[in-house]
């Protein structure tokens, strides 16, 4: 945070497509989350207790390391698209084995279960939830906003719901109403509904704590996703 104090514990959000985030120079897109500033502006009307929030940048291997499982099936339906996933374990074993660990070591984390989050969106959101099952007593709350299920649907359902859980995850998600069109795939954006629906229901097959949000005219981009959080802040806020 902006005011960071050497003296105090703070709780952490780690999140995907790091260069996206933040309120600075680093993404190549019309807008960014803005996140530090978002939560800034929380903190001081006193709404929301400070986080530290670490962006972890994708690569050209975006597609392959945020999932673990290959989208072999769209290869069969769209001759276009490439097999893409696979490395998602290498990706998930980074973050808990090698990015913990050195933040943790140089930051003032609490590393209390209750206070790690791991928030993604799109392919970020589908890595999230398959961390959430490899993963059970590393991070408590999720944001998985417009979470990209369709990549492979079955094989990450079939992860969860063959997972026990771990009963004190939280799990936030968002999906808009217009995510996104594609010349390849006809209602695209009512299959990322659906997909959301799809995942609610698996996690609270399992009890788990599920907030669900359905963004009117929200869209496939950071523009939406920056104005969903602050519901995501006051919801972590009281985790």
């Amino acid at each position: 945070p902006k005011n960071y104090n050497k003296n105090s514990i703070y709780k952490i959000i780690y999140l995907h497509d790091g260069q996206n985030v933040f309120n600075d120079f680093g993404a190549n897109i019309p807008y960014k989350w803005d996140i530090n500033c978002v939560m800034e502006t929380l903190v001081e009307s006193k709404k929301i207790e400070p986080f530290i929030l670490v962006g972890i940048d994708n690569n050209d291997r975006r597609y392959f390391e945020y999932s673990p499982f290959p989208n072999n099936y769209l290869k069969h339906k769209f001759d276009q698209v490439q097999i893409y996933g696979g490395d998602g374990d290498k990706y998930a074993d980074f973050i808990v084995k090698e990015l913990k660990p050195f933040i943790e070591k140089n930051y003032n984390v609490d590393k209390n279960f209750t206070s790690q989050t791991l928030l993604g969106s799109s392919m970020g959101a589908y890595i999230s939830l398959y961390i959430a099952g490899k993963y059970p007593n590393e991070f408590a709350n999720f944001g998985l906003l417009s979470i990209a299920t369709w990549f492979n649907q079955d094989e990450i359902l079939k992860f969860i719901n063959n997972r026990d859980i771990n009963p004190n995850k939280h799990f936030f998600l968002s999906v808009g109403t217009i995510e996104m069109q594609d010349s390849l795939v006809e209602n695209f954006s009512q299959i990322y509904l659906e997909s959301n629906q799809v995942v609610v229901n698996a996690l609270k097959k399992q009890n788990l704590d599920v907030k669900n949000v359905i963004i009117p005219n929200g869209e496939h981009n950071e523009k939406t996703w920056k104005l969903i959080l602050p519901e995501f802040f006051s919801w972590l806020n009281k985790r």
